[in-house]
């Protein structure tokens, strides 16, 4: 099954990513896709933190995700069951923490 133009997501520690497959490759007996992450401030600044705590000239962010990695994620469905979660939680109150800025 062709991955290119798919939504997917992956998830990162406590970040969930989400994102489109642009590309695909085989290597060895895996697929790889690389994958287009939308609003992924997040995950860069991980990154960043991680790099300078090693401190060793290395770069740790992904480029290619091995298919086992992502999810494909239906978007309306996504959407939808986020919807009644956050309707269900608190009697429909959302905590403080809880909100997007």
């Amino acid at each position: 099954m062709g991955m290119v133009g798919k939504a997917v997501c992956n998830i990162y520690g406590n970040i969930i990513r989400y994102g489109l497959v642009e590309s695909e490759e085989m290597k060895g007996k895996w697929k790889y896709c690389k994958v287009n992450w939308v609003d992924d401030k997040e995950y860069r600044d991980s990154i960043a933190h991680m790099q300078k705590m090693r401190n060793d000239g290395k770069d740790y962010t992904r480029h290619m995700y091995r298919v086992d990695e992502l999810k494909l994620v239906n978007i309306d469905r996504q959407i939808k069951k986020l919807r009644i979660l956050k309707n269900e939680k608190v009697n429909g109150k959302l905590e403080e923490a809880d909100r997007v800025n």
